[in-house]
């Protein structure tokens, strides 16, 4: 290896590495957002179910 080859490597190498962190970042602002989703869709779940609980307690 020369001098230029070990210089574009090391480059290379901190560009990739650079880019996994930002897409690990990324990943993980989507999985945050994915779980507060799921637990708005738990809530609606739940205030569905005690709505419909409430209404047939109300029929009988």
């Amino acid at each position: 290896e020369t001098k230029q080859e070990h210089i574009y490597f090391s480059a290379s190498y901190l560009e990739h590495r650079i880019q996994n962190e930002h897409t690990v970042e990324l990943l993980q602002m989507y999985l945050k957002e994915f779980g507060e989703l799921i637990q708005k869709f738990h809530e609606i779940e739940k205030a569905s179910s005690d709505v419909s609980l409430a209404t047939e307690s109300d029929d009988a």
